[in-house]
């Protein structure tokens, strides 16, 4: 079996990566190697490569970001979903598709599921939802793996991730602001890789699939747990969401739950592993 991975300088590809199985031909193209705003270069390298999968973790991030700078969102988060759609249904290839809980509006109070109906209220969000509509246009050959909150070893290549980020503003001193008014399912991109393994070699059906760690927290809860297992007490000011004044909307609620036999580990324990793993 061959898979593919575009954007592979990120936290989620390294993980990919580090837990392929035996028997796959796995390669990565970074950002640098294949422009997924390029078409002829995405036509011309997947038609070259032949590949039997095609895992897309390419994907412009900055939510705040995003609402300046329209177009590009687009063009990295949506529209490279047509032409690898186009691509799956006439060379028999899968596509995995890295989407956001931000495809929803927030209004829910209770976990969306993979049978909710997004409605994002920002660009970055609404991005990722032309992206699934465009992939599902063009292709039934499809694996559409919603998630969130991201935490890997490696990284975000553009923002760290929210782990990171919140252990150096404690090393630095600064008084940490915790928003406490918003939730979300944090997800481990070991424990994400694991599962789209599982969809590729066990071949789940196509779909749509909600891949977060369970439960829920908030920023100030997710702060206040690994301050806990780290053994330390930085300065924290608990806020709201509406005093941190983002240039984008945030949903207020963005908890993703599956209904479709995804069941990964609590985020607690997921944090626990994490923190072994990287050296503080």
């Amino acid at each position: 079996m061959k898979v593919v991975v575009l954007g592979s300088g990120g936290q989620l590809a390294f993980d990919i990566f580090r837990l392929k199985p035996e028997g796959v031909d796995l390669i990565g193209l970074t950002r640098e190697e294949l422009d997924v705003r390029d078409k002829e270069s995405i036509v011309k390298t997947i038609r070259e490569l032949n590949p039997d999968v095609v895992i897309n973790t390419a994907a412009m991030v900055r939510v705040d970001d995003a609402e300046i700078y329209e177009d590009r969102v687009l063009e990295i988060n949506a529209v490279p979903q047509k032409i690898l759609g186009e691509l799956s249904s006439q060379m028999n290839f899968s596509v995995v598709y890295i989407s956001t809980d931000y495809v929803f509006d927030g209004t829910k109070r209770e976990p969306y599921t993979e049978e909710d109906i997004p409605n994002p209220i920002n660009m970055y969000g609404f991005s990722k939802f032309l992206g699934e509509k465009l992939l599902m246009n063009y292709t039934d050959r499809y694996y559409i793996v919603r998630t969130s909150a991201l935490f890997g070893y490696k990284g975000s290549r553009s923002k760290g991730n929210v782990v990171y980020n919140l252990i150096r503003r404690f090393k630095e001193g600064k008084v940490i602001n915790l928003i406490d008014d918003i939730y979300f399912a944090p997800a481990y991109t070991r424990d994400v890789a694991q599962q789209i393994w599982k969809f590729i070699l066990q071949r789940w059906d196509h779909g749509i699939y909600h891949v977060v760690n369970d439960g829920f927290t908030s920023p100030y809860g997710l702060g206040l747990e690994i301050f806990a297992i780290l053994g330390v007490h930085p300065r924290i000011s608990r806020v709201s969401l509406k005093e941190m004044r983002f240039r984008a909307r945030r949903p207020r609620y963005s908890v993703l739950q599956s209904v479709k036999r995804v069941k990964l580990r609590p985020w607690q324990e997921a944090i626990k592993a994490f923190l072994e793993e990287i050296d503080i």
